[in-house]
């Protein structure tokens, strides 16, 4: 089973990238929605996390994720006990993903990870996609789309490795800035995989 990693800072366009990988048939493992899923009201985080951070932070949908990322920033200590609570679990879920799937045969997967290098978990992984895109393009779609604030932004940027360093551990760079050509690269890619041309031109 060949895994493919695919990484880059926030606002690049990893799900995008990752949604075509999905369309193509090829199954996915997205980590930000297995924290969602630990997060969730039942979710193994959320009782782990319990006795240990303040009760304004828990709805009864479960953490708010939202609340839990301002605590943390300012707050390194805290950050830490999260993560090393997190972090475990999040391998697990990892873990169950790729057990599932390699003893169904299948022939590719991707592990969708944001902090891909700075986890380590490259080296987990067969193929390492980097996502990508001009600065300006980087900050308008997260200050668009997300519920953050400039600060919050540079804070989270601050603890992921810079993209050229990103871009330079990686076996394929997509760029996310034309859908129909961000299409064309992971076409290319798949076929690259496949050994087969899977782009229908």
């Amino acid at each position: 089973m060949h895994r493919i990693g695919i990484t880059g800072s926030i606002g690049m366009g990893k799900s995008t990238v990752a949604g075509l990988f999905a369309k193509a048939g090829v199954p996915v493992w997205d980590a930000d929605q297995a924290v969602a899923d630990l997060y969730r009201a039942d979710g193994a985080g959320t009782r782990a996390l319990r006795d240990i951070l303040p009760q304004t932070l828990f709805a009864p949908s479960g953490i708010q994720r939202d609340a839990l990322r301002r605590a943390v920033t300012g707050d390194r200590n805290l950050l830490s006990v999260v993560e090393n609570i997190i972090h475990p679990l999040v391998r697990e879920h990892r873990r169950t993903f790729l057990d599932q799937f390699r003893s169904l045969g299948t022939e590719i997967v991707v592990l969708e990870v944001p902090l891909l290098f700075e986890s380590g978990i490259e080296n987990e992984v067969d193929t390492v996609i980097v996502v990508t895109a001009p600065a300006a393009v980087q900050q308008a779609r997260v200050l668009r789309e997300r519920n953050l604030s400039r600060k919050e932004f540079q804070s989270l940027l601050e603890r992921q490795m810079p993209d050229h360093e990103k871009r330079r551990k990686a076996d394929h760079v997509v760029f996310s800035v034309d859908l129909n050509e961000t299409e064309q690269q992971v076409c290319r890619i798949l076929s690259t995989l496949r050994r087969r041309n899977v782009c229908g031109n």
